[in-house]
């Protein structure tokens, strides 16, 4: 059950955000409440096993990637309780949100905000060490496609790409996105390149050679237990998840769809690799039977999504179905991921209820 005051301060967070687009202070002010939302949260799922791992981080070094290790160690010498370095988290999460929203549709920036608040952010305060990892991966997209020395642009993004991975071994997935910015003028890549990448990605799920590879970011102790998750899950919760991928895919693809191809508009270069990152990372499909967490990986996607479309808000004819698809995106990832199953217990009624600042 939602208690009333912290409810209705999101509700109203997330409907002022969709009214006043642009205001610098309401961004600003957002951009606070989501720091102090996923620093003031208590009792999310997965608390007990961060707190354990935070306290005891040389006893449980060999669970978690080195990276992510040095950071919490780093906390605990300047003698940080776990709680100070959820408020740390939460201030690094608004801040590059801020900053990313902000160099991206700076003119539609609290309507991002908005949807984020919507969906991922209940996820992003529980799985702490994947949003941490996130993080160094949206700056390296971002470095991708802003960077105008290819090469620059490949180092710097695998760099910061491994770095994540160091953090939380899901996000090296990330580099299958780099083709994508450095052959932007190719027709027919990004469709073939897909193609080929999900037949590789099918291929390793049934041979030893992806479990390798993973064994080179998780120690053996925990790749067991992560290639074992499959398991867990039926066939109809792996579809599900799969229905979910494809159905915001097609969503977050009609805003672009209609203004290119219906309306014959021109598109940004940042609006062609969001379509095109969309469409490769459908390839991670085959992964969902493997390990259906992988789902996670589409999570990093949201943001730039949330941006692109924003980004498109201009010609007033066209913004209320743009924003009525945006939104529905962000409420059925928030239903179908959150609140239709026990997530709604130990993610969201806490993530709403028991926080120490509301």
């Amino acid at each position: 059950m939602l208690e009333f005051f912290p409810f209705i301060l999101f509700i109203s967070a997330v409907i002022a955000g969709f009214v006043f687009k642009k205001n610098k202070f309401l961004f600003i002010a957002i951009l606070i409440y989501m720091a102090l939302l996923i620093g003031g949260s208590r009792g999310l799922a997965d608390e007990a096993v961060y707190i354990t791992r935070y306290n005891d981080y040389l006893k449980h070094q060999g669970e978690t990637e080195i990276i992510y290790t040095i950071f919490i160690g780093i906390f605990n010498l300047l003698h940080f309780s776990y709680y100070d370095w959820l408020l740390v988290n939460g201030i690094i999460y608004a801040g590059a949100t801020g900053f990313l929203v902000n160099r991206l549709c700076p003119d539609n920036r609290n309507f991002v905000l908005a949807c984020l608040l919507i969906f991922p952010l209940c996820m992003d305060a529980t799985q702490l060490r994947q949003t941490l990892a996130m993080i160094v991966g949206w700056m390296a997209i971002f470095w991708l496609f802003k960077t105008k020395s290819k090469y620059l642009a490949i180092i710097g993004s695998t760099l910061l790409i491994i770095l994540s991975a160091c953090i939380h071994a899901s996000t090296i997935f990330y580099l299958i996105l780099v083709p994508v910015v450095l052959t932007k003028d190719k027709k027919g890549f990004t469709l073939g390149y897909t193609i080929l990448l999900a037949s590789i990605i099918s291929i390793l799920c049934f041979t030893p050679l992806l479990k390798q590879i993973a064994s080179i970011f998780i120690s053996p102790d925990k790749l067991d237990r992560v290639f074992g998750l499959g398991s867990k899950y039926t066939l109809v919760q792996q579809l599900k998840i799969i229905k979910l991928i494809l159905l915001v895919f097609v969503l977050q693809a009609f805003p672009y769809i209609y203004i290119k191809y219906l309306r014959r508009m021109e598109t940004t270069e940042f609006q062609d690799f969001v379509f095109k990152a969309n469409i490769v990372m459908l390839a991670i499909i085959p992964l969902i039977f493997l390990v259906m967490d992988f789902y996670r990986i589409q999570q990093m996607m949201v943001i730039f999504n949330c941006c692109s479309v924003a980004s498109m808000l201009v010609v007033k004819k066209r913004n209320f179905a743009i924003q009525a698809v945006t939104i529905i995106v962000s409420i059925a990832c928030l239903y179908m991921l959150v609140l239709e199953n026990n997530n709604i217990h130990t993610v969201f009624e806490p993530f709403i209820n028991n926080n120490i600042y509301f």
